[in-house]
Formats: structure tokens, C-alpha cells, sequence
């Protein structure tokens, strides 16, 4: 697990972007205030992730998802 300090903007938000392919999951904070990458492995059957905190509630106010094409086809 990695861990980075956050940093919570004035009005009480933040703001996440989630790119997970195959093998690799980013996260990017506040349009690149803070950037965590690491590798995963999953099962080949697994189709979700979960959010989580520690310490506090939190809203989410909106999620969007896009489905990446392959850049090999």
C-alpha cells in the first residue's frame, strides 16, 4: 500500500482521477499535486475496486468512467 499526505483544498474538496488498466493503477490528486502509481494484480475475473478512508467521511459528489481501447488493435 502507498500512502501521501493530503492536501485538502480551501473549499473542503478534493479532486481524484483513477486510471487503472490490466496491471496498473495511478491515482492523481488535485490535478497532479500528488501522483501515486503501483502495479496490481488482480484476478482475471475481478471487475471493481472500492474507495475507502481512514479516519473520516467522505462524499463523492460524481464518478465518470471511460473504457479504454487497445492501443495493440
Amino acid at each position: 500500500m502507498s500512502k501521501a499526505p493530503l492536501i485538502v483544498k480551501k473549499d473542503g474538496t478534493i479532486n481524484l482521477r483513477i486510471f487503472m488498466d490490466t496491471t496498473s493503477i495511478k491515482l492523481v490528486v488535485n490535478d497532479g499535486e500528488q501522483v501515486i502509481t503501483n502495479r496490481i494484480f488482480p484476478e482475471d475475473t475481478s471487475k471493481q475496486f472500492n474507495l475507502f478512508t481512514e479516519g473520516g467521511k467522505v462524499c463523492v459528489n460524481s464518478i465518470e468512467s471511460w473504457k479504454l481501447g487497445s492501443v495493440w488493435k
